[in-house]
Formats: C-alpha cells, sequence, structure tokens
C-alpha cells in the first residue's frame, strides 16, 4: 500500500513538472513575458500578490462569498431532497427545474444577475444556482439507498424521527452528501470568481483578475488564477480528510 501511494506521488509530481514544462515551451514560443511570462515571474508575481493592499480583503470576500453560498445551498439542498425523497411525484416536480438549472449557462444566470442584483450580491447568487442542483440530485441518491424495510421497521419499533435521521439515513447519505460538497465546491468557487470578474464587486479574486486584464499584466492575470485554484484545492482537501475521518467504518 505505501509503496503504491510513493509511485502515485512520483507520477503526481512528473505531471506538474510536464505542466511546467509545457509552460516554459509555449513562454519562449510566444517570444515575450508580456504575452506569456514563464512559470518563474509568475511566482514572483504571486509573492509579490501578498504586498498588494487588497490582496486580504479580495481573498477574504471570494471565501466568505464561497462559503455563504455553499451553507445556503447545504440547507436548501438537503431540505428539499428529503421533501423529495419521500414521494415520487415530488421527484418528477422538481425534474424540469434541476434541469434548467444544471443545463443554463452560468454566464446566463450572471448576466441576470447583474441586472438585478448589487455586484457583491451576484458571485453568492450564482454560487447557490451552481450548487444547488448537486447537492439536491446526491442527496437524494443517497437517501434513495437506504432499504425501504429498514424504513418500515423503525416505524413499526416507534423510533423517533431524530434518531432516524441520525442512526439511518445520515449514515446511508454520508458518502453520496461528501461527493456532492466536493463537486458542488469544485464548480462554485468557478462560478463566483466568473461572477465577481462581471459583476466587479469592490473586492475579490475575479475584481483582481478583472483589474489585472485592464492593465494588460498577464502574469497577475496568472497569479490569480493560481490562488483561485490553490483556494478551490485547500478545501477540496478539507472535505476530503472530514470525508475520510468520519467514513472510516467503511473500510473497517
Amino acid at each position: 500500500m505505501k509503496a503504491s501511494k510513493q509511485i502515485s506521488n512520483v507520477w503526481m509530481i512528473a505531471g506538474v513538472f510536464f505542466l511546467l514544462g509545457i509552460w516554459y515551451i509555449i513562454s519562449y514560443f510566444a517570444g515575450s513575458e508580456q504575452l506569456m511570462p514563464t512559470p518563474s515571474k509568475t511566482i514572483v508575481s504571486l509573492f509579490l500578490l501578498y504586498k498588494d493592499p487588497a490582496f486580504l480583503k479580495a481573498v477574504t470576500f471570494t471565501i466568505l462569498r464561497g462559503l455563504g453560498g455553499a451553507g445556503v445551498t447545504l440547507i436548501a439542498g438537503s431540505l428539499v431532497a428529503l421533501l423529495a425523497s419521500r414521494s415520487e411525484r415530488t421527484r418528477h416536480f422538481l425534474t424540469p427545474t434541476i434541469v434548467v438549472l444544471r443545463s443554463t449557462p452560468v454566464i446566463s444566470f450572471i448576466l441576470l444577475a447583474i441586472v438585478w442584483m448589487t455586484p457583491n450580491q451576484v458571485p453568492v447568487f450564482i454560487a447557490m444556482l451552481t450548487m444547488f442542483p448537486i447537492m439536491y440530485s446526491n442527496v437524494v441518491e443517497g437517501i434513495l439507498q437506504i432499504d425501504p424495510n429498514l424504513i418500515r421497521m423503525s416505524r413499526v419499533f416507534g423510533v423517533s424521527r431524530r434518531a432516524r435521521l441520525q442512526h439511518l439515513y445520515w449514515p446511508s447519505i454520508q458518502p453520496f452528501f461528501y461527493s456532492g460538497l466536493s463537486t458542488a465546491l469544485g464548480f462554485g468557487w468557478r462560478a463566483i470568481i466568473v461572477g465577481e470578474v462581471l459583476a466587479h464587486p469592490d473586492f475579490g479574486i475575479g475584481t483582481s483578475l478583472k483589474t489585472a486584464q485592464s492593465y494588460l499584466e498577464v502574469d497577475k492575470i496568472i497569479a490569480w488564477t493560481i490562488l483561485g485554484i490553490l483556494v478551490s484545492a485547500i478545501f477540496d482537501k478539507g472535505i476530503t480528510i472530514i470525508r475520510n475521518r468520519n467514513l472510516k467504518w467503511q473500510s473497517a
């Protein structure tokens, strides 16, 4: 097991160096670091972002928007999924809404939201619309995986609703919940940053990206992009750690 993990890590590191090599080649043929900066120059720009007075506010506001959108989505998606799981008619009724939310281009929602809302509200609203169908679908699937006989048995023996949620529903939902949360946040961070680019609130990673683009600072555009990737990766890793810790019973 340990040897297999070491081999996986070696291949991952090799993949990183491969991407850096491609990056250097593209930068070389671009002929100008103004058009395509080298990885080394981009890394320098990334560290120099710390000196930007708006750096901390940009990152903080983007994270808060992500957490706010995720929090509302978790509650709304889970509650709606619980209702839908009790009735096939309800699931059919909600299907068109879920299909529309999944199929509509994010840019369409953003442009409409810019008309309806303030710049600070747009990214949160877009995050909610993006994450809701993913969380809803995963939670519903988790609930439907529960053996109906167990549900009927729990009711026959008078098990309280709270106990059923804690000991029957939640253990079944957990794997789907964490998977949905990881996927939803992955899409959510991208939607938030795109929303910030277009709505241009006072602070945010997307706002900083747009500012860098306005001044043709390609190195800063890539640096802010890398920062956005790091934020997403950190939260994804956090979810993975929590999921592995809470789902130890599955591998026991």
